[in-house]
């Protein structure tokens, strides 16, 4: 499953058979509009209602405790402002549920946390600008009372705020002594998809795994994205840096005391994920209940109890 600004994200689009009815243009999304969900249903089972149903109704994406899920394309409108067929709201701005909202607790409060993430890394991806004129509320285009939960506590301010936060930082620019060239390792632990081109609809060039140093040449930039260079392959990412890089490597070195099989989780009853032969240098990202936290080849994670016998500083 691929993630965006930290936040676990997959895809149930509606098919095209239904585009007459749910998503009938097409769109080039200029703002962010937040709903609540009226009832404590999952973002799965919130998407699997929007995509099976016969009605009209329709958003972007819903977003709860564990991830965001997609129903409708954003390059397409959906009817989720209630500001009619020409609306401002419904023609150009992507709708973003936020679930678990009838009865709340610490579910719906995940959800919003998950949301102001997961809101400004689509602001990086959809080139949008998070501002107060461009994160806005449903009743902003029609006067309905929602997003409603965010509202009974008169929280909007705070919440829009949130998100324009976020999005400063993970879009924040780096020092000027970081312009032009500065190597950077791979924050995200499934590694990133660098791209042919300045888009993220163009095609994958490359996947960086976890961990892994490449270089970032900020002189060289395209619709938000800039070059990577790792080794002879080049391609474009999202300039977006916090959200996607460590500025100075993560990890550790060390040598393998005796052959070593690494394990999946932190329990000897894990799958072995990959094995090591004594003098083998490893790297070593932190520790997770005294057991190393290990990335070895390709950006896989492996496990190693923490013990002299096993690892010790290279």
């Amino acid at each position: 499953m691929a993630q965006v600004n930290g936040i676990e994200f997959k895809q149930n689009l509606v098919p095209a058979s239904k585009y007459p009815i749910k998503c009938p243009n097409l769109m080039v999304a200029k703002k962010i509009t937040v709903h609540n969900t009226y009832n404590d249903a999952k973002a799965e089972n919130e998407v699997s209602y929007e995509v099976t149903n016969a009605n009209q109704v329709s958003f972007h994406v819903a977003v709860d405790d564990n991830c965001a899920i997609q129903g409708i394309p954003f390059n397409r409108n959906a009817w989720h402002c209630g500001d009619g067929s020409n609306g401002f709201g419904n023609r150009n701005t992507i709708g973003v549920e936020i679930c678990y909202s009838k009865s709340g607790g610490s579910k719906y409060t995940k959800s919003e946390q998950n949301a102001i993430k997961y809101i400004a890394g689509l602001c990086v991806q959809q080139g949008i600008v998070a501002s107060k004129d461009t994160i806005k509320k449903h009743q902003d285009w029609s006067g309905k009372y929602c997003p409603h939960r965010v509202l009974d506590d008169k929280r909007w301010d705070s919440l829009q705020g949130a998100i324009i936060a976020e999005y400063a930082r993970i879009t924040k620019k780096p020092e000027p002594a970081a312009k032009g060239k500065k190597r950077v390792w791979v924050k995200e632990p499934k590694g990133l998809n660098i791209r042919t081109g300045g888009d993220w609809n163009t095609k994958v060039a490359f996947n960086l795994p976890y961990t892994y140093t490449a270089v970032i040449d900020y002189d060289q930039t395209k619709n938000g994205f800039v070059k990577v260079i790792w080794g002879d392959k080049e391609g474009w990412f999202s300039a977006a840096f916090d959200a996607y890089w460590f500025d100075k490597d993560p990890c550790t070195e060390y040598i393998c005391q005796t052959g070593l099989n690494f394990r999946a989780g932190q329990d000897w009853n894990t799958k072995v994920v990959q094995s090591r032969k004594k003098g083998d240098v490893v790297r070593v990202i932190g520790q997770v209940n005294k057991w190393y936290k290990v990335v070895l080849s390709g950006g896989v994670v492996g496990y190693i109890p923490v013990n002299n016998l096993y690892l010790k500083k290279k």
